[in-house]
């Protein structure tokens, strides 16, 4: 039946104050802004239609709806506090608010109600917990809720389960997430997009592309934007052109080619696998090339060395109207750091002046490597305290930069403030510290440091920290440390670790250590010359002339060709 009102938000107070609860649910209906929302919530409240739980939803889905988060838990708190609500909230209202409370990133807040709706014995439905699982960043209160919904029963539902997979994905429990995929009896493309993107994201590149392959065998299932270019990124990460032109066929033949985002990671993935011209080409197909865009190719030139073509192509980018953004910055800035180009340097800190990027951390810490690997670390201590809200990445890229110019003791003075300015460091931040260490012979030090790294910090040492430890051990002469702590690495030592060692024991003049890594290196790396030069240059300062014939021939041997400069007693 036609109402007898001409339903308007905006509608005189007088009129809609004359509205029959039917009418406030149309009008809560056609509502378009969040003005029109409270109204409408004066109206009810004065009408005392706000205990009608139709209506009490509609409402707190019109907050919700308008982005008005503090709105929604104003009226939603109200209702927990006056009797009158008591019949007001059902699972509809705590599915609308704990989904907003998710999807703002106040996953406390969305456990408390979804607890609260427990406790008021208000069973959640499959659009609760597809609703809720987003908020269980920790994987023990993940696994609680999966087992609350198995008893429930929906671990069958198509939604329900892709929100598990996606949460343990997130949670880096990849093992659980390909668990619950298997024993799904139908997947959606939601489901397949959860799993490969999972894949990815925690580094299981190879499964990535399984998986996509899976989706494509798929009965009534297409790859969309997401799928694709995840898997192109994949592909990227593991330099697998020839499968990337197969996933590039992919997308042509379901039309998605021309969607920007999937070109994008086409031309990331020609870029990062060596084919550039695939990926300029692709890059002159983009009509309406965003910032996105033109950060790949400046990339691209990065990655190949050719530093002052991406210093080209980010002021070609700006020559085109398209506005940088940190990355661009960030980019051009290692461009133009690397290419020691001091003036390019400063006409691009000019920009972010210009475009307000200035207080960005990334776009920080930028600009303070470029002054330093320009030759400048007083300008790149000036540019450091003209950013304000510090972070790890800042106080990293001061950190480096003293490094960088040798100044070891600078460097733990800088690490010390950063402590104490409440600052934890991170996995780049040790590397530079224990270099420190090591060339200001602060042994003892970095041990404690190396060791804080993963007792404090829960940073598990990588290459780089070991062989950091190694060059420690090694400049003091302590050869004998350095190799017992090799051999109880627990991840296996890589050739610069070896290497450290050798180099150490060149300095030293300790050849039975020299020989023993020495051993390891022909093994690991048998075309590396250095190795060999290195080890035949100390049998030949202690007169060892058989064992150098030998180490000649095992490099013969091996067909290894000998760098021009190297040794002279060669």
């Amino acid at each position: 039946m036609r109402s007898p009102f001409t339903l308007n938000p905006a509608a005189p107070t007088s009129q809609i104050s004359l509205f029959s609860s039917t009418q406030f649910g149309e009008l809560l209906n056609i509502a378009n802004s969040l003005k029109h929302a409270a109204q409408i919530h004066a109206q009810l409240v004065t009408r005392s239609y706000i205990c009608s739980p139709i209506l009490f939803n509609k409402l707190l889905a019109l907050y919700s709806k308008w982005g008005n988060i503090s709105h929604s838990l104003a009226l939603f708190s109200a209702s927990s506090s006056r009797t009158q609500f008591d019949n007001t909230k059902n699972v509809f209202t705590y599915t609308s608010i704990i989904t907003r409370l998710s999807h703002c990133n106040l996953p406390v807040k969305a456990l408390s109600c979804f607890n609260e709706m427990r406790e008021r014995n208000i069973y959640p439905n499959h659009f609760t917990f597809s609703a809720i699982l987003p908020a269980c960043g920790d994987v023990i209160v993940g696994k609680q809720m999966h087992s609350l919904i198995v008893r429930h029963g929906f671990e069958t539902d198509v939604f329900v389960s892709s929100a598990l997979v996606d949460m343990y994905a997130k949670s880096g429990e990849m093992n659980c997430a390909k668990r619950v995929f298997d024993e799904m009896p139908d997947r959606n493309l939601v489901s397949w997009n959860s799993i490969i993107v999972g894949f990815l994201q925690n580094g299981y590149y190879h499964n990535a592309i399984s998986f996509f392959s899976g989706l494509l065998r798929e009965f009534g299932v297409s790859p969309d934007e997401v799928s694709s270019s995840s898997v192109l990124i994949a592909c990227a990460n593991l330099c697998v052109v020839k499968t990337g032109r197969q996933v590039h066929g992919v997308v042509v033949k379901h039309g998605l080619e021309f969607l920007t985002y999937v070109k994008n990671s086409l031309m990331d993935m020609y870029c990062k696998c060596g084919v550039l011209d695939d990926a300029k080409y692709l890059f002159r197909t983009i009509e309406d090339r965003d910032a996105v865009t033109w950060n790949v190719m400046v990339m691209a030139f990065v990655q190949i060395g050719d530093f002052e073509e991406a210093c080209n192509q980010f002021w070609l980018m700006r020559h085109e109207g398209v506005s940088p953004d940190e990355v661009s910055f960030s980019t051009a800035l290692h461009a133009a750091a690397n290419a020691a180009k001091l003036e390019q340097g400063s006409l691009i800190h000019g920009q972010i002046v210009k475009a307000g990027f200035g207080n960005n951390a990334h776009v920080s810490s930028g600009l303070i490597s470029m002054h330093a690997k320009c030759g400048s670390l007083l300008d790149a201590r000036r540019a450091f305290s003209e950013y304000e809200d510090h972070n790890v990445v800042t106080w990293t890229a001061m950190i480096s930069a003293f490094q960088q110019h040798g100044y070891g003791k600078e460097v733990l003075e800088l690490f010390h403030d950063m402590l104490q300015a409440g600052i934890e460091p991170d996995h780049t931040t040790f590397v530079s510290v224990l270099s420190a260490c090591g060339r200001t012979g602060h042994v003892d030090d970095g041990f404690r440091y190396f060791n804080i790294m993963s007792s404090v910090y829960k940073i598990n040492p990588g290459l780089e920290h070991y062989a950091c430890m190694v060059d420690l051990f090694g400049r003091a002469g302590r050869l004998q440390d350095a190799k017992k702590f090799i051999e109880e690495m627990p991840i296996e030592p890589d050739p610069s670790i070896w290497g450290a060692l050798l180099a150490a024991c060149r300095e030293h003049g300790d050849l039975d250590v020299a020989e023993y890594a020495a051993r390891k290196l022909f093994r690991i790396e048998p075309q590396n010359p250095g190795n060999y030069v290195l080890l035949y240059d100390m049998y030949a300062r202690r007169a060892k002339h058989q064992e150098a014939d030998a180490v000649r021939r095992l490099m013969e041997r091996n067909v290894v060709k000998k760098d021009p400069g190297f040794s002279s007693s060669w």
